[in-house]
């Protein structure tokens, strides 16, 4: 059956084949991490072809020289005087392979974490499995968040840095999706508001409407409750810093960022969110875009 697949781009899917195609060989991809291994801290590591040459498995120079001269043609390396350099498409390539999409399994059983949950008070806990990092409440049976974190630099002893990785993860690509734009493809990321997200969610116990973000170019997602990128509007750090808490550092899934939530209008929506700390309390009101409408702080 001939045709593009909906929506693809035919030629963009040409010049992908072709350059995919470039790296679908054990020694070009050796050839990738070689000079990605080399690299040091600000620069771009280039190596001579006789230091290419020395890790490889080729006797023959010359079968070297064509599949670097294939490399340079699909603009994974680049060729200058002192010898050969990764390109930013190079580093790219390498920087996947690294991160572990393609080869590496691993699983990290659920373990205790510091903070409870504000339900239960029991403490929640964390595991690793499909590469995917999920929080969940084992009293409660509930899962309060779950999110993809590359294998590549952790193994079943990573605890708790693979939680800490999946917070900050999720952090930035959400703060990155409320500002319109896709972490990962640079696309427009739109916003949608509904109660039917907690679906997927699979959580329980909120008034307001959840969040979807998602991507109009690669169709990535990210779903979130509503008080998660209201943590970071200017107000609401500002509240928590002065209480001894940042909320960079802080997980989300931290009791101390549970927050009381009401509908105050349904058309046009408006939401009220109010975060407590240290005895004070500050009220946080948004409308259907995210958009700040009001705050207040009160004390006591």
């Amino acid at each position: 059956m001939g045709g593009n697949p909906v929506g693809a781009d035919g030629p963009s899917l040409a010049v992908a084949d072709e350059v995919l195609k470039t790296i679908a060989n054990e020694h070009r991809l050796f050839i990738l991490m070689t000079l990605g291994d080399a690299c040091t801290a600000g620069r771009y590591a280039t190596l001579r072809f006789t230091d290419i040459w020395e890790g490889t498995e080729l006797e023959d120079s010359g079968r070297l020289n064509y599949h670097l001269q294939q490399l340079v043609d699909t603009d994974y390396v680049a060729s200058v005087e002192d010898g050969y350099h990764l390109t930013l498409r190079g580093l790219k390539a390498y920087q996947a392979v690294k991160a572990g999409f393609y080869a590496k399994e691993l699983e990290i059983p659920p373990f205790e974490l510091e903070p409870t949950h504000d339900v239960c008070g029991e403490h929640l806990h964390a595991s690793y499995r499909d590469q995917r990092v999920s929080i969940e409440c084992p009293s409660c049976d509930d899962q309060l968040h779950q999110y993809p974190v590359p294998p590549g630099p952790f193994d079943a002893d990573a605890v708790p840095e693979v939680a800490e990785a999946m917070n900050v993860r999720f952090t930035t690509d959400l703060l990155s999706m409320s500002q319109g734009f896709c972490p990962y493809c640079s696309g427009p990321a739109e916003l949608d508001v509904g109660h039917e997200h907690f679906d997927s969610l699979d959580i329980e116990g909120w008034n307001v409407p959840a969040l979807l973000f998602w991507c109009t170019h690669c169709h990535w997602f990210m779903l979130s409750t509503m008080e998660r990128p209201l943590l970071f509007e200017p107000p609401v750090v500002a509240f928590f810093a002065e209480r001894g808490v940042n909320v960079w550092e802080t997980p989300g899934w931290s009791d101390v960022f549970a927050a009381e939530d009401t509908v105050r209008s349904t058309d046009p929506l408006e939401v009220e969110l109010t975060f407590s700390c240290a005895g004070d309390t500050i009220d946080v009101v948004v409308d259907g875009s995210l958009d700040v409408l009001h705050t207040e702080t009160r004390h006591g």
